[in-house]
């Protein structure tokens, strides 16, 4: 549940939502009151909260720090692609 994680990690319920709205952290919907949260989701989020916290990072850098990870992700699978074939 989205209540059990944002106790977990000390932040409101409605943070997760805006991260989700922000497209920064994605949960998977399961039912109307329940989100399932993967290993990676959690990760995520705790790279999030670090920028926040530790970092002092605001919406806009954690949005394109999220922005720069994907873009690492394509192209390491792209390297590995092409490394295989």
């Amino acid at each position: 549940m989205i209540s059990a994680v944002a106790d977990q990690y000390e932040i409101h319920p409605q943070t997760l939502r805006l991260y989700e709205r922000e497209g920064l952290y994605k949960t998977l919907p399961q039912r109307r009151q329940h989100a399932a949260h993967t290993d990676s989701d959690l990760e995520r989020l705790e790279v999030i909260l670090h920028l926040t916290r530790d970092l002092g990072v605001n919406l806009a850098g954690r949005r394109d720090h999220t922005e720069h990870a994907r873009e690492d992700g394509r192209m390491q699978v792209q390297i590995q692609e092409f490394i295989a074939s």
